[in-house]
């Protein structure tokens, strides 16, 4: 998607993925490995690259829109990650 926000110009289609990409949470808080079709697998590192994906999305097009659309996604995945942190710091494993 960076390099696109380069070589296009052009963010609707960044947009459109990343708004559609938000619909796929598992319910461990993650998103789905191939949304749209469920398989109830996450790759838990995934969901934090769409966390930095919405970040550069904004940054780059300056479209703060996408927040309001997006931001309960964003919670979800951020919330999925804080509840596992342990007693020294580190992010325990996911199931």
């Amino acid at each position: 998607m960076l390099s696109g926000y380069f070589a296009f110009k052009n963010y609707d289609y960044q947009r459109a993925n990343l708004t559609f990409m938000s619909k796929g949470l598992n319910e461990n808080g993650l998103l789905d490995i191939c949304f749209p079709i469920r398989q109830d697998r996450t790759i838990p590192s995934f969901s934090l690259f769409y966390v930095l994906a919405v970040c550069e999305y904004v940054d780059y097009s300056g479209d703060i829109s996408i927040i309001s659309e997006v931001s309960s996604t964003i919670e979800t995945i951020l919330h999925s990650f804080y509840s596992r942190i342990d007693e020294i710091g580190l992010i325990a494993e996911f199931e």
